[in-house]
């Protein structure tokens, strides 16, 4: 009989030290502000509690290293807790598909007119564009 940590039989004992925080994952995030629902997608090969902790101090520092930031900051907009701030778009190692997933995640807030990205990096895809 093989042993296996937080495994007894066919049933997984739940430990609140066990269960995974989805924010100590990597990938592709969206940060929505409350006030105006316009959207940042970022990605991060680190954590997402880290990309959030380097928006909000932008943010607490009046930097303009993040547009999240300077949004809220020109606005006096909320800067939300990272529950209600933060969507994951796609939990992904970093490298080029992350690349592509986080592009068409900013172009789809573009399209809506909704984004907070920096212009350059809005790249039109026709792929983005197709219907299933």
């Amino acid at each position: 009989m093989f042993l296996f940590p937080g495994i007894v039989g066919s049933k997984q004992l739940k430990h609140k030290h066990m269960t995974p925080d989805k924010y100590t994952r990597s990938g592709a995030y969206k940060l929505t502000c409350p006030d105006c629902n316009k959207a940042y997608v970022g990605q991060t090969g680190r954590s997402f509690n880290e990309g959030y902790k380097e928006h909000k101090h932008a943010f607490k520092t009046n930097s303009h290293s993040s547009n999240y930031a300077k949004r809220i900051l020109e606005q006096l907009h909320t800067f939300g807790p990272i529950d209600r701030a933060m969507q994951i778009l796609q939990y992904r190692e970093k490298g080029t598909h992350l690349n592509t997933i986080q592009r068409f995640f900013i172009y789809a807030e573009f399209s809506k007119n909704h984004h907070l990205n920096d212009k350059q990096s809005i790249s039109p895809n026709k792929i983005f564009d197709a219907q299933p």
